[in-house]
């Protein structure tokens, strides 16, 4: 058990060098497009990536993870060419109706949803990067399957430094404004795709797998209500400020969530996309509800350590990334309750473990149903009276909602003993620490910042203090730190690494 997570959370280093790369591009881009953009602008781009991911995720029927699911199906064994040939013409198919209607009413549609027609043009832009990234979901899923963690690094990292040379040339050269922000995405991602094309065509059989699919499509169709139930709720927050307050404060709430939204992209994104082959690759294993366990218990470590150095630090990342725009300084104040509403999403991911492997989705799709219509009731109540601060409060709520009933619902069809005190333990501690740094915060710049360090520094040795580590575990990690705290034997440590996660890979 400890061996398959160690190998996930080896395999999720890989993939967050990717993720890793594109925000450490997206940290130098940052101060540059909130230099060259109003905040109305990057309301509209907040706005435009929602509506990218309800393309990716919804419209395309999200046949990327049923993919995952199906290809250890022993009813489909020996066909898993054929079964991806089969989704990538159905994701193609989607792609050109897409294309067709997104360009068609694009100024209507701009009009309506960002306030503006003028933003038409990089309406139309982020059509094709969401056609290009819907395709991409559908390859991605099948690297992670063969574990060529590698390729989708390298992938990864020439699609940002595509996306970096682009956005610095348009912006500085063209002074481009917005536009050039997605013009830069929409080549790096047609980039993208190209890369992954020789992988994807390695990998199938020119014939229609009917049944497979089929069985796919019916597997999804009850969560696309969970799906578009699931966009309400990461999505309801920006619309419902945008509707009520205006796109000035859209444009503040969508910066500090793109601040905290770093900790989804680099450390969860990394960790999920390792890991979430790995959860039905042991569907069968006799340990597997053990590792189940240690997953939830671990993850939820990570995260929350991460999401701490957000918080905590929350206010000097704000001004870091907007240095030449103070209009954009005063949403700091709003990233520890974003991170926790990270928080309670990824125990929601982990926890729908035993409805998936059950097969119960519609109870999915009902509960996300019920949470998204709170979270849109919460919305409007809490913003007409606190602004962006009750938008943030209300997905904070509204995600937390929705992990109890989703732990509830797979605790009763599948039973999985997860360590819920421990993940209680480090809830409450990081929101004791996170609000001592508040109190930090006002303090000269040279005293707070040693003074956050140790705050962070406070939770794994207050969780020691409280008996929180097995015996196992402490030991692993003495093992961990005797082996990789000499910096001369990084290089060798990295190598062996390497070869750890590749050396189960399959070919093509």
């Amino acid at each position: 058990m400890l061996k398959n997570l160690r190998d996930s959370f080896s395999k999720s280093l890989v993939y967050s060098f990717g993720n890793l790369f594109s925000k450490f591009v997206g940290f130098i881009l940052l101060p540059i497009i909130t230099d060259h953009v109003t905040t109305e602008d990057y309301a509209a781009i907040g706005l435009l990536e929602s509506i990218s991911m309800f393309i990716i995720s919804f419209i395309g029927f999200g046949i990327n993870s049923a993919f995952e699911r199906w290809y250890w199906d022993k009813n489909f064994s020996g066909q898993q060419k054929s079964m991806f040939f089969s989704i990538m013409m159905f994701a193609s198919a989607v792609s050109f109706i897409i294309l067709m209607f997104g360009f068609g009413f694009s100024v209507n549609l701009a009009d309506f949803l960002l306030d503006n027609a003028n933003y038409s043009y990089i309406f139309r832009l982020m059509i094709v990067l969401s056609v290009c990234e819907l395709l991409c979901y559908n390859i991605t899923s099948l690297v992670r399957i063969k574990e060529r963690a590698l390729l989708f690094t390298k992938a990864s990292v020439i699609r940002f430094t595509v996306t970096l040379g682009l956005t610095l040339y348009l912006l500085l050269s063209l002074n481009r404004g917005v536009d050039g922000v997605y013009e830069a995405r929409a080549a790096a991602g047609l980039v993208y795709l190209i890369m992954l094309i020789p992988f994807a065509i390695k990998n199938i059989q020119l014939k229609f797998n009917w049944p497979a699919l089929k069985e796919m499509l019916i597997y999804r169709l009850p969560m696309l209500l969970s799906t578009g139930s699931i966009f309400i709720l990461n999505a309801s927050d920006k619309f419902s400020i945008r509707y009520i307050d205006g796109m000035n404060d859209t444009g503040l709430y969508s910066f500090a969530a793109k601040i905290g939204g770093t900790l989804k992209m680099v450390v969860i994104t990394s960790i999920w996309l390792a890991v979430s082959p790995q959860i039905f690759k042991m569907m069968n294993d006799p340990n597997n509800k053990r590792y189940y366990q240690k997953l939830m218990t671990y993850i939820t470590f990570i995260v929350i350590i991460f999401g701490m150095g957000f918080s905590v630090f929350g206010k000097e990342l704000v001004v870091l990334m907007s240095i030449g725009n103070p209009e954009f300084w005063a949403s700091w104040v709003i990233i520890p309750i974003i991170t926790f509403a990270l928080y309670f999403g990824i125990l929601k991911d982990v926890s729908v473990t035993g409805l998936n492997i059950t097969k119960k989705t519609p109870v999915i799709a009902g509960f996300s149903f019920v949470t998204s219509v709170v979270n849109i009731i919460l919305n409007i109540v809490f913003i007409k009276y606190l602004g962006y601060w009750g938008a943030a409060i209300s997905t904070v709520i509204s995600q937390a909602m929705l992990w109890i009933l989703i732990y509830c619902a797979a605790q009763k069809v599948y039973f999985i003993p997860y360590e819920l005190k421990k993940i209680v333990l480090m809830l409450v501690l990081a929101a004791v620490l996170i609000a001592v740094s508040m109190l930090i915060t006002p303090l000269n710049i040279w005293v707070r910042l040693p003074l956050k360090i140790v705050v962070i520094a406070l939770f794994p040795i207050i969780l020691y203090l409280f008996r929180f580590y097995e015996p196992i575990e402490i030991e692993t990690m003495k093992r961990l730190w005797s082996k990789w705290r000499k910096l001369s034997d990084i290089k060798t440590n990295l190598t062996e690494l390497s070869k750890g996660i590749n050396g189960g890979k399959s070919k093509g």
